[in-house]
């Protein structure tokens, strides 16, 4: 990673947009360079519009090597044939933004929602909004299990396969021993 991380949502302008689900939006008061934007990181649409003004969180993308926009509010509805290629999210109400000891560069700050610990995985929430991402044990960098409720921080990443964003390097873990457990997958 070549910048820091920045964590607090900024505006821009969106200056292209393709009906196959993605664009490029300008940061205002930035100079360095149009973020990618990808459908599924706009949290109130499935489209952008030209021209429109929106508000996003620039983040680096590790396996591309390069930065984009996530949790994007300002979107629209395609509701043509394109719709049904990209449904839609529905608009989530707006989650209150982590305490300042939490923002550290390159991660996100959540919290724990769910956690199966015989099977050795369960899912976390960011405080930016989102779906509850995966995460498995051995993404946990400092223990073997989590707590719901528990105030965590981790790498939000893309599933290129299933398409799925999930948490990696996740810190804010606890021990537990857990008979007969090796891990779980089968």
């Amino acid at each position: 990673m070549k910048e820091d991380q920045v964590f607090e949502r900024m505006k821009g302008t969106v200056s292209s947009w393709d009906k196959r689900g993605f664009g490029f939006v300008t940061p205002t008061n930035d100079t360095r360079g149009d973020l990618f934007v990808h459908y599924s990181d706009i949290a109130d649409g499935n489209c952008l519009v030209v021209g429109k003004e929106v508000e996003f969180v620039r983040q680096f993308k590790p396996k591309k090597g390069k930065w984009g926009a996530v949790e994007v509010t300002g979107g629209a509805t395609d509701k043509g044939k394109e719709a049904s290629l990209h449904p839609p999210k529905p608009v989530k109400p707006k989650v209150v933004a982590p305490p300042p000891q939490m923002v550290v560069p390159g991660k996100v700050a959540g919290v724990v929602v769910s956690w199966e610990k015989e099977k050795g995985y369960g899912f976390v929430k960011s405080f930016l909004g989102g779906d509850p991402l995966f995460i498995h044990f051995s993404d946990v960098m400092d223990g073997n299990c989590l707590k719901p409720g528990d105030q965590v921080m981790f790498v939000k990443e893309l599933n290129l396969r299933k398409a799925k964003h999930f948490a990696r390097t996740l810190t804010g873990g606890c021990f537990e021993v857990v008979p007969g457990f090796r891990g779980g997958g089968g």
